[in-house]
């Protein structure tokens, strides 16, 4: 099956794919992994099945042509198959219920071949440098609020603008196949938000859905099994517990079971139907605790359960693969000296250390991830074509624009000759994702598939 998906073009033409049986036909032509710029290839695989036995298949064709996802094509490709259904009536009366963006959701997604899968880059803060001497920077957070969007193609090394929202600052963000989603952050007035956005790459749009039961900032976001999670944070000064999921389908929240204590500023990740919180701010006692250890929520029994960790991290990152649970960098609660130009600071010193977690929440000590080739916090980090990248964040009070990435084997990170876009005079600060992105060459809303 990964043989035909990536070579279904020339294989379709194949005597042997010709002497298929229907059960086949239908097990390849219904995958989304096919590597196809068009439907139309899809089609006409199709219709020369048919025309090999038209006598026996005939009869078939109908039911095949509801596995051919006709909103995804051109208004030509659309004409040659009305002209076919002269022939095949039923055909002709199915695709024309199809009208506008409601295409898409009779369909079952796009094919492989139709999209690109980029890393997309958030942007969550932004700080403007206020002196710079001795590589060491002053700053301090930028008043105008600008949530921008950078998209980066691993394959071809380029990044291209998606539009941003002028509204947030610091928002959550996650995103689900072709669409991501921000929730939470702040407003203009320096208050906690309560909305949730949705960005789609099809069309190129940003809507409004319906907004949290309470205001957050510094939470959890993750997506699992078509609903999106909010977990903990804070309102405002005050720390919450509350946590809540909003069904992707029935676009509505529902409470879950709370957090054990308040927590912010944590990594989170998802892993087989667990949401897992890593280290973070604990804010259950006074003074604030950095807290070691995890928190990890079952989504099937409405249950959290912690378990501990033998150091203390806060503002790390977490990614899943090959079923654990990847964490990088961030701080360690230790502080050290930085000499700055006006004398000696004590600052938090960000970390090198990267290692897995099994699904439990123990560390693994079987694999062993090599540690960054630099001390990072706030980075973005996301998992590509199982690799890991790493992009941005600060060293110190230093930034870092530099991308480095690393995969299983490796035995350390590889430095791409790409770097994160850049502001002057600006420390620009992300949280990246996996989005797919309909291919320059395929849009289906632009006005030529209308």
């Amino acid at each position: 099956m990964h043989h035909i998906s990536l070579n279904f073009g020339s294989i379709s033409e194949d005597y042997d794919f010709m002497c298929l049986d229907l059960s086949t036909l239908t097990s390849i032509i219904s995958s989304d992994d096919l590597v196809v710029a068009s439907e139309l290839v899809v089609y006409q695989a199709v219709q020369r099945w048919v025309r090999f036995q038209p006598a026996e298949r005939l009869p078939m064709l109908s039911v095949l042509m509801r596995h051919i996802r006709l909103p995804f094509l051109t208004r030509e490709a659309l004409a040659e198959i009305q002209a076919d259904s002269e022939l095949y009536g039923d055909v002709q009366m199915w695709w024309k219920q199809l009208v506008g963006e409601e295409r898409l959701w009779e369909s079952e997604g796009l094919r492989q071949g139709m999209y690109d899968e980029c890393i997309v880059c958030m942007e969550l803060h932004r700080y403007r440098i206020q002196h710079v001497e001795n590589d060491y920077s002053e700053f301090d957070i930028h008043s105008d609020l600008l949530s921008g969007m950078d998209c980066f193609d691993p394959y071809t090394g380029r990044w291209k603008k998606l539009p941003g929202l002028k509204c947030l600052q610091h928002p959550a963000s996650t995103a689900v196949e072709h669409k991501l989603y921000l929730s939470g952050g702040k407003n203009r007035d320096g208050s906690c938000s309560d909305i949730l956005y949705e960005y789609n790459s099809f069309t190129g749009q940003w809507i409004q859905l319906p907004s949290m039961s309470v205001p957050r900032d510094s939470h959890g976001f993750l997506a699992c099994n078509l609903k999106l999670y909010a977990l903990g944070g804070r309102n405002d000064r005050h720390g919450l517990t509350s946590a809540e999921s909003f069904d992707l389908v029935q676009k509505a929240w529902t409470p879950i079971s709370n957090l054990p204590f308040r927590l912010i500023y944590f990594a989170s990740t998802v892993l087989k139907n667990k949401l897992y919180l890593i280290g973070g701010e604990a804010l259950a006692v006074v003074p604030k605790l950095v807290y070691s250890g995890i928190l990890i929520y079952d989504i099937n029994l409405d249950v959290w359960t912690q378990m501990p960790l033998d150091f203390k991290c806060y503002e790390t990152a977490a990614i899943s693969m090959d079923n654990r649970i990847c964490v990088i960098g961030g701080f360690c609660e230790e502080k050290g000296r930085q000499l700055t130009p006006r004398g000696t600071t004590e600052v938090f010193l960000s970390s090198r250390k990267c290692f897995y977690l099994n699904e439990d929440g123990k560390v693994c000590q079987e694999v062993v991830i090599p540690e960054l080739p630099e001390t990072f916090a706030f980075a973005g980090v996301v998992c590509w074509q199982r690799r890991i990248y790493l992009m941005g964040g600060v060293n110190y009070y230093r930034l870092c624009s530099r991308i480095f990435y690393w995969e299983p084997g490796d035995s350390s990170w590889t430095e791409c000759q790409e770097s994160v876009p850049s502001i002057e005079g600006f420390i620009r600060i992300f949280k990246c994702v996996t989005l797919k992105i309909p291919k320059n060459t395929f849009c289906p809303f632009s006005k030529k598939y209308r």
